[in-house]
């Protein structure tokens, strides 16, 4: 999983448990939850409080681009190794084209890219024929691209050590293997969900306490029913 809207769809799938890891740019996370209804679940973390980027804003911000030029690629599914057909180039309500938008319908927006971030020719080949949702996900987020780049990128689509991943999934899979031995579970904290600052050293308080989230999923009386009837609990 790499979205939090991923994570809340998959809380609202109602499993009996979750264990969840993630990194960030500078810690690593993880968090159980075994007692929906009780403690926090999986979307308590993850609910927004307040407005969020849309996926083209996301793109569009990552990518250096405009936002409508990403938005014709995402709704024509256009491969990001073509230029935009004509017809998708357009206006929408609160956001104009740009004086320089009749070019999107002849230069491939990952030319453009390439250009941007300094990309070689030959990291290119395998995302021609990519969607622009795919080089997002897989060359920026997943950072297939970012290691050709020269120049510095935003903070949130890098970690800087090599083995991060690798240390949240250890937290993550000793959280399970706790779950899982009834001895254990008197040595675990309280808290649902922990994070470790990979940068900072030791000793640290890793322990953070999280309250559940008011009128969302685990304190919705429909989820909680089905919930009871789906595990019988």
């Amino acid at each position: 999983m790499d979205s939090p809207s991923v994570r809340i769809g998959i809380q609202a799938s109602l499993p009996r448990q979750t264990f969840n890891a993630w990194t960030q740019p500078l810690n690593i996370g993880w968090s159980r939850h075994a007692r929906f209804g009780t403690e926090p679940c999986l979307a308590c973390l993850y609910w927004p409080a307040g407005r969020r980027p849309h996926l083209y804003e996301n793109i569009a911000r990552a990518l250096r681009q405009h936002p409508l030029r990403v938005l014709g690629y995402l709704v024509d599914a256009t491969p990001v190794g073509a230029p935009l057909n004509p017809a998708t180039i357009r206006s929408i309500p609160g956001l104009q084209l740009p004086s320089d938008a009749a070019r999107w319908a002849t230069t491939p927006m990952l030319k453009e890219v390439a250009g941007e971030f300094g990309w070689p020719d030959s990291a290119l080949a395998h995302w021609q024929n990519q969607t622009i949702a795919a080089l997002y996900r897989d060359g920026i987020c997943g950072g297939a691209l970012l290691r050709a780049a020269h120049e510095a990128v935003a903070q949130e689509m890098v970690v800087p050590l090599a083995h991060q991943s690798a240390l949240a999934g250890i937290m993550l899979a000793t959280q399970l293997l706790v779950a899982s031995v009834p001895e254990l579970h008197a040595f675990r904290p309280l808290p649902t969900e922990a994070r470790f600052n990979v940068l900072a050293g030791l000793p640290q308080e890793m322990r953070l306490p999280r309250r559940r989230t008011e009128k969302y999923l685990c304190s919705n009386r429909d989820f909680l029913r089905f919930y009871s009837a789906k595990w019988s609990v």
